[in-house]
């Protein structure tokens, strides 16, 4: 997405963002009103992406979990686990 706003990947993406159950028809529309609303600053469009999608709410707090260690739970996630889940989204 890094500087190439037209490529037909990022728009899926945007598309899927914007509600993954709508019509073609309805997030062209949606798509439409946004790059009219951001048709002179790109970087402020990227800027409310990463608000809306990607950042965590302030007032987010976890507890510390208190239960036994588990080395399978713990354990980093490997890449075959990753992609094995990717393959599993429908977008």
């Amino acid at each position: 997405m890094d500087r190439n706003l037209s490529a037909g990947c990022t728009w899926k993406i945007l598309r899927h963002l914007l509600d993954p159950t709508s019509t073609r028809t309805a997030t062209r529309v949606q798509m439409a009103k946004l790059r009219h609303k951001y048709k002179d600053d790109p970087q402020a469009f990227v800027e409310e992406i990463i608000q809306t999608h990607l950042a965590h709410p302030a007032d987010e707090s976890h507890v510390e979990y208190c239960g036994a260690p588990s080395e399978e739970l713990d354990a980093e996630l490997s890449v075959h686990e990753i992609r094995a889940v990717l393959q599993l989204l429908k977008t």
